[in-house]
């Protein structure tokens, strides 16, 4: 489904803050997607659009790349996502680095309401060196290595060069993984423009998590199949995508942006970024 654009009005109101937010404040709302259809629980994002020590923000924007390219390679997503304007006074607890004489743009994506793979094996309350999580992440590793989705997801997080598909990214849902939470995509969350060397091969969490079982020629060759799929649906879609990138963008950065995407879809360049060529 393509990509949704909210106004304030859609917005019902927050229904509850979340833990686990990181520099971005995160809660989940009720917002009213179509006019004919009930709310929808949605997990709502605002990004400052500065770090501490000016570093620009970017993590918007690789929301929007991340769930798109997915989005269009078929894999799963949420089943509805996009950006929302909202007015600084509808937000309860509003962070201290949002301006309130600024509007305030957002990203939200419906609550596919499955557990993440990181609740599913309860890693987050399992005590840090313990046997317990070391026993966790054990089977949380056994089960994404014989999982038909994971070439799928290091294909496409290698195309998007995004650098934190943590386990709490991962939604357990059946007979597959929906993929959410894009926002170090691009190489991280303040790219500058130097960074997007297509050429260069980045972190892959879910690859890294993998093991020797990664490096195995037939999990390989499943990537680098996985990946041409993924590229031959995501890359007809590309002037698409450039144009929402200037929407959000400045031109250089939409084109640097852009041409990153583009160079790593070159045929047989994945085959290098893994090491199954020199």
């Amino acid at each position: 489904m393509p990509l949704i654009l909210l106004g304030s009005n859609s917005y019902r109101g927050e229904l509850a803050p979340l833990d686990e937010s990181g520099v971005e404040y995160t809660h989940l709302a009720s917002l009213t997607v179509a006019a004919s259809e009930a709310p929808v629980r949605a997990f709502v994002k605002v990004y400052p659009r500065a770090y501490v020590g000016g570093q620009t923000a970017r993590g918007l924007v690789n929301e929007l790349v991340g769930y798109f390219c997915a989005e269009r390679a078929g894999l799963p997503v949420p089943p509805t996502a996009g950006l929302i304007s909202l007015q600084h006074a509808q937000l309860s607890t509003p962070p201290a680095w949002l301006d309130p004489g600024q509007p305030v743009i957002g990203w939200w994506s419906q609550d596919a309401g499955f557990p993440s793979i990181r609740a599913t094996w309860n890693l987050q309350a399992l005590p840090q060196g313990s046997a317990a999580l070391i026993h966790a992440m054990a089977q949380a590793r056994e089960f994404l290595i014989k999982h038909c989705s994971t070439p799928s997801i290091v294909a496409l997080d290698d195309l998007i060069a995004n650098v934190d598909r943590n386990l709490g990214n991962l939604l357990h849902s059946p007979g597959s993984l929906t993929l959410i939470d894009h926002g170090r995509s691009l190489t991280g969350p303040a790219w500058r423009r130097p960074d997007l060397v297509a050429g260069n091969a980045f972190m892959n969490v879910v690859r890294d998590l993998l093991g020797p079982a990664a490096e195995t020629l037939p999990f390989r060759g499943a990537v680098m199949a996985e990946y041409t799929t993924i590229v031959s649906k995501v890359s007809p879609a590309m002037p698409e995508l450039k144009q929402l990138l200037d929407h959000l963008l400045d031109p250089l950065d939409s084109r640097a942006a852009h041409d990153f995407l583009h160079g790593r879809s070159a045929p047989g360049s994945i085959a290098r970024r893994i090491g199954v060529v020199a």
